[in-house]
């Protein structure tokens, strides 16, 4: 079995997590940039469905998409267990789990199906920059993919917005990115005014904060 790949942490009631994950159909609306295709083979009746998906993956340089098929198998608000079949010499097996201290706190261990792919073999990435950096970026996706479809949280300020202070000029980058290990922060600034505001990922905390820096 995979390792856990990044954990959330959510001020919203486990049930409604849960059924946000194990609505598997959903994915290519949630994370249309790696879940192309998701057509369901068959379903049984002890929760479990059986699907074939189309993923959009950089593998290597040669290669940027996958056919798998994948089974889920739900435990209702404990786990999503999930066996992947039709990429390298074995199954690959992974799960989400859920727990959950009070009505509206809850936690979930989260795995996908392209983190287990680019993650395979085991220690594939220690040698290559480019899994490792498609792997980077994939986690940073899916997560605030879910700050906005599950959580409704605003995304920060994109590069070309206009600027919430004067209303004249335009978001641009400033080149000027800082990543502290638990902390990445990337400034912008306005063309017109000159005032500047900061997307802030908190990673350690698992959120995003967005700050006006003047």
């Amino acid at each position: 079995m995979t390792r856990c790949q990044f954990t959330r942490a959510f001020n919203i009631p486990l049930s409604k997590v849960y059924d946000y994950y194990s609505n598997i159909q959903e994915y290519t609306q949630r994370y249309p940039r790696h879940y192309s295709k998701i057509d369901v083979i068959s379903s049984s009746d002890d929760n479990s469905i059986n699907t074939r998906q189309f993923l959009n993956i950089s593998l290597d340089r040669n290669q940027d998409h996958v056919n798998v098929e994948v089974k889920y198998t739900f435990v209702p608000q404990k786990e999503i267990q999930y066996e992947i079949k039709g990429y390298g010499k074995t199954v690959i097996k992974n799960s989400m789990w859920f727990r959950g201290a009070e009505e509206y706190q809850c936690a979930v261990e989260i795995n996908h199906v392209p983190l287990d792919l680019i993650c395979y073999p085991p220690h594939s990435m220690e040698c290559d920059m480019i899994r490792y950096n498609e792997y980077s970026r994939m986690i940073e996706y899916l997560m605030e993919q879910d700050l906005q479809h599950l959580e409704n949280k605003r995304m920060g300020w994109p590069i070309g917005d206009s600027c919430k202070k004067c209303g004249k000029g335009t978001l641009q980058s400033r080149g000027k990115k800082e990543d502290t290990g638990d902390r990445r922060i990337e400034t912008l600034v306005c063309d017109y005014c000159r005032s500047e505001f900061a997307n802030q990922r908190v990673e350690s905390y698992d959120t995003i904060v967005f700050d006006e820096r003047k």
